[in-house]
Formats: C-alpha cells, sequence, structure tokens
C-alpha cells in the first residue's frame, strides 16, 4: 500500500500515516497504517496484520 504521492520533504526514516476522516495537511483522521519512508520512492510497511514486512515503490 505505497502512498499515491510522497510529502516533498520526505527523508530515510520518516514515518509515513494514512489516516481516514481527515483533510490533507490539516486536521488529523483515525490512522489506519503506518509506513516507514526508505528512500528513493521506497516505503516499508506490513501490509496487513501478521503479514512480513516488504519495501513497495
Amino acid at each position: 500500500m505505497p502512498p499515491r504521492r510522497l510529502p516533498r520533504r520526505s527523508s530515510a526514516g520518516d514515518l509515513l500515516f494514512w489516516a481516514k476522516g481527515g483533510s490533507e495537511g490539516g486536521s488529523s483522521g483515525s490512522i489506519y497504517h503506518v509506513a516507514v519512508y526508505a528512500a528513493d520512492c521506497n516505503v516499508l510497511h506490513a501490509p496487513r496484520t501478521g503479514r512480513v514486512v516488504e519495501t513497495s515503490r
């Protein structure tokens, strides 16, 4: 589940959050997924509970 668009100033090690009910750049919603930015548009994440961590682009 890689993000459709990364924040402009992403750096390796940054946490990326997916949320429902919030507005982009505004108030936060209910977080349902977290990933780690690994540079070069790659993110590390587990696709769902119980799955191994993978790299997505």
